[in-house]
This record gives structure tokens, sequence and C-alpha cells, in this order.
């Protein structure tokens, strides 16, 4: 490649408002040509109406999937241009399927050519940045008002059709019944990244808490399917419970079929459930922290609920108009809440494996139509939402807060 045969490995200089890593020692001759050779690309693309996505971290799935689908949605909606989209990699997809669930609305350029091409991500005619959908630090994720905005119009992303037939023989082979009901269920752990784990680590939750919602669903004949890393711990054995990754038949593609077909989505403070919310699917996350939320996406057939925050000089649990005004609720890092911390007096709290299970029954009663809500929801609903600021993270979001949650907690609102 040109980059490479002339040299080109460290330093930054930044050029016009884009930046090139030039090596120390290149001459400014061949700075020039290459300058000259990536800004005649831009301005040619450019021309031709592409503009480059973006993406936060290729690797991350909810970061993919998210600024990819956002940006689509603000373009349909009218909010930004329409553009001939193209998101660049070099291969580090978090999914390799993922560019056949967008077709033509956007194109991915991996390998040598990706590569080769990655300087025009920041390009200052191209780059179409995304860092307020969903990283948005110290603001609101604007992730949120588009979905909420997007309401129940046709999804983005759509599965190829010959994923179909593979994935009913798929299903069969995980043992799960022609016709029947599967919950996907996924918990964070520090397992895929382990590299940055010391600044998540307090938004994992054990798996075992989903224990008795899948008794629950094995119940009404549901069976859950344990997504994730196969680098991660084997699913606890369990009446109706499928260690889905650690089986032969995962795959990217799989993935995706799972979460496009599944009857819930339960996960917590990652990005995976964002599988399903891209499809519509119906999407329950717990545990959700750092920062503060119970929206997943903030689509309305989504319902969270929070880590709760104890102040651990008195043991009392934290109102959320507190931690909301304070900013204990948009802190991003787990060491914020360790010793010497700006937070250090706040400790967070996991759900419990009832108040789990109780979410995912109100999400299944509001999907059969059968929830009764009372006035009392309706007001805590009401509250709840009005606790959220221009600012905060998940400010304009449609989504709900776990009824019964509200109502055990009412005294935090």
């Amino acid at each position: 490649m040109l980059i490479e045969s002339l040299g080109l490995r460290r330093a930054i200089q930044y050029t016009k408002g884009w930046a090139i890593a030039f090596p120390y020692r290149l001459s400014s001759y061949k700075k020039r040509l290459i300058y000259f050779y990536y800004e005649t690309i831009a301005r040619v693309a450019a021309a031709a109406n592409i503009r480059v996505i973006e993406i936060f971290a290729v690797d991350r799935i909810g970061h993919l999937l998210m600024e990819c689908d956002t940006t689509i949605k603000q373009s349909a909606l009218g909010q930004i241009p329409s553009r001939r989209w193209v998101v660049l990699h070099q291969n580090n997809l978090a999914n390799p399927a993922v560019p056949c669930i967008f077709g033509r609305r956007i194109t991915f350029i991996g390998g040598l050519l990706g590569k080769h091409l990655s300087p025009l991500s920041r390009h200052r005619l191209l780059i179409h940045p995304t860092s307020h959908y969903v990283l948005a630090m110290n603001k609101t994720a604007l992730c949120y008002e588009v979905n909420s905005q997007w309401g129940n119009r046709k999804t983005i992303a759509r599965l190829p059709p010959r994923w179909q037939a593979s994935g009913q023989n798929a299903l069969e082979d995980l043992g799960i019944p022609p016709h029947a009901a599967f919950v996907c269920m996924h918990a964070r752990d520090g397992v895929y990244s382990p590299k940055d784990e010391s600044y998540h680590s307090l938004r994992n939750h054990g798996f075992s808490d989903y224990r008795d919602t899948i008794e629950f669903l094995y119940l009404k004949g549901i069976y859950s399917i344990f997504m994730g890393h196969p680098g991660m711990a084997n699913a606890p054995s369990q009446p109706g419970l499928i260690d889905y990754a650690h089986h032969p038949c995962r795959a990217g593609w799989m993935d995706l079929y799972l979460a496009a077909n599944c009857l819930i989505f339960v996960g917590g403070s990652s990005g995976a459930y964002i599988m399903a919310s891209i499809f519509d699917r119906p999407v329950v996350c717990v545990n959700m922290c750092l920062p503060f939320n119970f929206s997943p996406t903030g689509s309305s057939n989504q319902i969270g609920i929070p880590k709760l925050f104890r102040r651990r000089s008195t043991g009392e649990l934290v109102r959320f108009d507190e931690i909301l005004s304070n900013g204990a609720a948009d802190a991003r890092n787990s060491p914020d809440f360790l010793e010497g911390g700006d937070y250090a007096d706040y400790e967070l709290i996991n759900n419990t494996p009832t108040e789990i299970k109780e979410v995912v029954e109100e999400c299944m009663l509001r999907q059969d139509g059968h929830w009764e809500e009372t006035a009392e929801d309706h007001a805590l609903q009401q509250s709840m939402h009005k606790q959220l600021r221009p600012g905060n993270y998940s400010y304009g979001t449609a989504s709900r807060c776990g009824a019964l949650f509200l109502r055990k907690y009412r005294s935090l609102l």
C-alpha cells in the first residue's frame, strides 16, 4: 500500500482539520504526496455524497449497531441529510455478520482496503460523528430521542431470507422444539474486554441472578438461551436453560437470528441487548448503571430497572433526585465509587433475582395485553420520568421503569 511503501508508522500530524500519521523522518515531499492523495479521494467521495460513519468502537456490538442504526433513522426522519453511508474497519467488527442486516443502506469496507482508507474516517469532508448517539459523556445520548420519535416504524435492520431455514435448523440443534418460544439472556462479565475491566466492573452481574426468571419461564414452556462470549463461564445447569455461548452452532449470524426472533431479550449494562432492540424486539434491562439508567435504548416496548445507590456511611438507599443532581448518575467508571473516588460514599446494589423475575413477567404481560396498570403505577412512572432533566443520559426516553420496582422503591422518588 502507498502508506506503508512510504514508511508510514508513527507520529501524528494534524493537517487542515484531520489527522494523518506520519513517521518522524518522512520528508516534506512525501508528506505532501500522502496528503494530496487522501485529500483527492476525500473530495471525490464527498462530491459523490459519501460519508463515513465514525463508530466509537467497531469491536463493541452495542456501539457498532446503535451508531449505524441511529444514523439511518436520523436520515429517514429528515434530521440529517440522506447520504451514501460507509463504515471503514480492519476486519475487527464485533460481529462479522452485521453488514448483512443493513443491506444497501450502509457499505462496510474492511480488510486491506479498509485499512488503506482508514485516514478518511476522520476527514473533515467525510466524517459523520456519532459520539453523541451512545457515548455522550456528561450529556444526553441522542439515541433515546431518535428511538422515541421512530416509534412503530419498520426496523432498519433486516435478516437476510437465507438465514431463516438455517436458523430453524440451528434451533433444533439447540434442543428447542418447533414453534417453541425462547428468551435470550445476557449478563456482562469481565471476559470480553479484560483490558478495561477495572473501569467497567460495576456494570457486571452474575448470570445466576436469572435463576428465578428461568424457572418461571420454563414453567410456561419458554426456553432461556444463555448468550455471550465463549470465554465466559459455562451456564449453570437448570431445566429450560440452553448454553448457546458454548454450543457448536454459535456464530455471528446466529447471534442476530436469535435476537431478532426472541420473545424478549433480557440483558444488563452492556451492548448485547441492542441486537434485539434494532429488530424491535421487547427488551428488559436489569442492573443498569454507569451511567444510572432505566431505559435500554428509548423504545416504548422496553423496560429497565437500575442498580440502586446505597450510602456506605449510613447504609441508607439514596434518592434518585440526589444522584441525578450531584453528578453520581453520570459517572462512567467503577473507580469513581471506590476509595478515593468522587463518589466513594456510594455503593451500587444489584437487583435481586425476584426483582428481575418481576420485571420480565411485567414485560410479558404487557406484550399479551394482560398487564393491569393502576393509577399509582401511572403516577410513579411519570414521577420517574420527571426525575430526568435535559443533560441526564436518557432524557427523552419512551422506555418504562419496572412497575413493581417503582412500587417497592417509591420512597426514592
